[in-house]
């Protein structure tokens, strides 16, 4: 009898417990654009128990278990209005298509592309968070640094993925590379700021390890930038800052056209005041830029896009450069244009890029006068066809035509940049035209739980300066039905390094690499970790360069913890290593300036339901290794007082420290809606050394530092 008795316990107990557990229900639905397009990492809770709440799947589903009907569901999205949806007994199953909002400023999303094309783990960010994260000022390349994999180590705009240069990656507007994407350059390359305008990008796409080779001149990675395609409503949109004023307007032109216009003005005075003593090499700057982009449905399968951009800038700098102390001048002027036309059907895609872009720049430092002028013209084809459901190629053929030229008064000794230094007259005219085919095969297999790239790239030398080079990358990735994900790669890669004052020729640079990268996702955590190799050679002995090598080694690992909380706050935590391994011409070894044993960053965000955000970022990491000058020695014979050098790389900066705070308010209107925002930049002031500081006689006596505590207001209003 003890089993109908046991039996007749457990029916009271359960009878005992409370009604909640009875009266839970699951809510099971998808969320969709008005396009039908899945939307992923929506946000969806309670109104009333915002703690229970999930967020959307890569197809947009979703399941949340309800303790109670008697609440009301809110799906958000940011881009998009609000869903607002009273729960009753009948609404179990929903599909919610969330129309985009003209109040709010629209959706960017920026994309850590694991290797694979389309096979990518998805770091999402809106344009809201441009704004807002702290070190991003606003700037697409600088949102960028929020991922591991980008090893920027001097605050500029110049994007840095897994321990190369800057110069070895490509960034890509609308399938055509950019060269010099940043502005407001100083004499070693690093510009604080993008030429690009957040208001125009709507995806920006990161390869951190063997970029695509439907480009060329990519030895490191790559990142990709699509503008905007079209004005749901007509909009402007006014920005005002402590530095900077700016338009943009969007407009629909009939059915099928749309136009986006801006112009920005930047300014020193009111910034400088308010930050003293904050950026103690900035002394001026002023710049004006201006944009339009035109898109048009020319025929339901055929699309073109057509973007003009202009630039005037002028900056002056109080640099010390071997113990040289003088004012650093600098102006440029820019223009250029990039065209795409698209066509397709159901087997076929083709696509043709144009560019031309055009430049003038000058510099002025001690004994320095530099005039450089260049031109560029790009152009490509690109065929696409799929042979079956799960297999396509794609081939093409680019031209990529440079021409430069250097001229002025430059410094007769490499570190003698006094007023009354000895200097030499240049004037020298170099030109490259690379033409390149490319053919990529892409499969997937195993119910598409396999995917296979294999890509080869060849050029077609155009004279006797110009080598014959093959690039080629294997890519294969394994998604798991666990949420998990396994990727391998290898390539090698080629390109070229533009001539400079120091530098008169085009360097052919190459690079051989490959990485093991996994991902895991679910609805609230997301975890990618990679460890990675490469051999760099070619174009290491550039200006300020202060230790030659032929060949750079580079081994690393990469992790990013990123977990949800709840639909308004959001983690990302991650953290890098890089052994960095520089070899000279005789074959002697030294660590890289970048060897660092850990890179960590911090991000907290959260957002209220009224319209407030608050964010922290902070960035640790070990200090650069740097190439000490221990004093100054004469020469006898010439009487020239010549630096001495210590061993390649053998001191160290103190460890970098950097945390940052943002809060911003989004206030909606009838007529439409304003964001304010603050930012105090290096909260605690702390003094992150970049280079030696020297008198005229090569003694050193401190160090230059990066910015220091700065605070940056602004607003954004649009209508």
């Amino acid at each position: 009898m003890v089993a109908p008795r046991l039996l007749s316990i457990i029916m009271l107990s359960l009878f005992c417990l409370p009604g909640s557990i009875w009266s839970q229900k699951t809510i099971a639905g998808t969320v969709k654009d008005k396009r039908g397009q899945p939307i992923f990492a929506a946000n969806i809770f309670l109104k009333n128990n915002q703690e229970i709440g999930v967020t959307t799947e890569l197809d947009g589903s979703f399941l949340l278990q309800v303790p109670q009907l008697r609440d009301t569901l809110v799906i958000s999205y940011l881009g998009f209005e609000d869903a607002i949806i009273p729960l009753h007994k009948e609404i179990l199953a929903l599909e919610v298509k969330l129309q985009e909002s003209t109040n709010v400023l629209t959706t960017l999303q920026i994309e850590a592309k694991r290797p694979v094309a389309q096979e990518f783990a998805l770091v999402e960010l809106s344009k809201l968070d441009v704004y807002t994260i702290p070190f991003s000022f606003a700037d697409p390349l600088k949102a960028t640094s929020i991922l591991p994999s980008s090893t920027n180590t001097d605050e500029s705009a110049n994007v840095s993925l897994r321990g190369s240069s800057s110069e070895r990656g490509i960034v890509v507007l609308n399938g055509v590379p950019i060269a010099n994407p940043v502005r407001a350059t100083n004499l070693d390359g690093n510009g604080f700021f993008s030429i690009f305008n957040p208001e125009i990008a709507e995806k920006v796409s990161v390869y951190a390890s063997n970029p695509s080779l439907a480009y060329g001149n990519a030895t490191s990675g790559m990142v990709e930038i699509e503008t905007a395609e079209q004005v749901e409503e007509n909009f402007t949109q006014a920005s005002l800052g402590l530095a900077n004023f700016g338009l943009f307007h969007g407009r629909k032109l009939g059915k099928k056209n749309h136009v986006f216009a801006y112009t920005n003005n930047q300014y020193s005075d009111v910034f400088l005041q308010v930050n003293t003593g904050s950026f103690p090499q900035l002394r001026s700057f002023r710049v004006n830029d201006a944009g339009i982009l035109w898109n048009a449905q020319l025929k339901p399968n055929m699309n073109l896009s057509w973007y003009a951009y202009g630039l005037r800038e002028n900056n002056t700098l109080q640099l010390n450069i071997f113990g040289q102390q003088d004012a650093a001048e600098s102006m440029a002027r820019r223009h250029f244009q990039v065209a795409k036309l698209h066509w397709y059907n159901t087997a076929w895609a083709f696509t043709v890029n144009a560019a031309g872009d055009f430049s003038r720049n000058e510099f002025r430092f001690g004994n320095l006068d530099n005039r450089e002028r260049s031109q560029r013209w790009y152009g490509s084809f690109n065929a696409r066809y799929n042979v079956i459901n799960n297999w396509y190629l794609q081939g093409g053929i680019t031209s990529e035509y440079t021409q430069l030229r250097i001229q002025g008064q430059v410094a007769e000794q490499s570190f003698n940049f006094a007023a009354e230094a000895p200097t030499r007259f240049l004037d020298q005219e170099r030109s490259n035209n690379n033409i390149e085919l490319y053919l990529i095969s892409r499969s997937k297999w195993f119910d598409k739980k396999f995917s296979f790239i294999t890509g080869l790239r060849k050029n077609i030398p155009t004279s006797a300066l110009q080598n014959s080079y093959f690039s080629r990358q294997y890519i294969a990735k394994y998604n798991f039905p666990s949420k998990h994900a396994i990727a391998a790669t290898f390539g090698n890669y080629n390109g070229y390094f533009n001539p400079d004052l120091f530098n008169p020729e085009f360097v052919q640079v190459s690079a051989r690499q490959g990485a093991l990268e996994y991902e895991y996702r679910s609805k609230k955590l997301e975890i990618n970790a990679a460890v990675f190799g490469k051999t760099e050679t070619g174009g290491f002995n550039q200006l300020l360069q202060l230790a030659d090598f032929a060949e750079q080694r580079i081994q690393g690992l990469e992790l990013l913890w990123k977990y949800r909380w709840s639909p308004r706050f959001e983690c990302w935590l991650s953290s890098a290593y890089l052994n960095v391994e520089n070899r000279n011409a005789e074959g002697l070894k030294f660590r890289g300036s970048n060897d660092l044993d850990y890179f960590l960053r911090l991000f907290l965000t959260y957002q209220d339901e009224q319209g407030w955000n608050a964010s922290v970022a902070w960035v640790h990491r070990q200090g650069l290794w740097y190439t000490p000058i221990l004093g100054g020695s004469s020469d006898p014979a010439s009487g020239i007082n010549r630096p001495i050098f210590g061993d390649a790389n053998s001191a160290q900066f103190n460890n970098y420290h950097n945390i940052s705070l943002n809060l911003s308010k989004m206030i909606k209107t009838q007529a439409g809606s304003l964001l304010c925002y603050a930012t105090l930049n290096n909260t605690f002031n702390f003094l992150n050394a970049q280079a030696q500081r020297l008198n005229a006689a090569f003694t050193p006596i401190g160090f230059e530092y990066l910015q220091q505590r700065s605070i940056y207001l602004g607003a954004v209003y649009k209508w």
